[in-house]
């Protein structure tokens, strides 16, 4: 394909506190929430959501292939961080 090799690979575990540290402070300026153990992104938080892709937000929650979890705030909201 021609492509040239990464060069850099992160690996997710080895930047866990800082993952934690944005989260938190997602959820001090209204931008995540707790539920049920999982922490989801508040899309409506944030006006630019959306303008890097040029979609809309309901032209995304139409073309997406999941049904909605029910603890949702709206349904574009997002994971970020899972329980185990």
């Amino acid at each position: 394909l021609g492509v040239l090799d990464p060069s850099l690979e992160p690996c997710a575990t080895d930047h866990i506190p800082q993952m934690i540290n944005m989260i938190e402070r997602l959820i001090s300026n209204k931008h995540a929430y707790h539920v049920d153990g999982h922490v989801l992104f508040h899309v409506p938080s944030y006006n630019g959501y959306g303008q890097l892709s040029g979609r809309n937000r309901d032209d995304m929650i139409a073309g997406a292939r999941v049904e909605v979890a029910p603890y949702k705030k709206d349904p574009a909201d997002f994971v970020l961080w899972k329980p185990s």
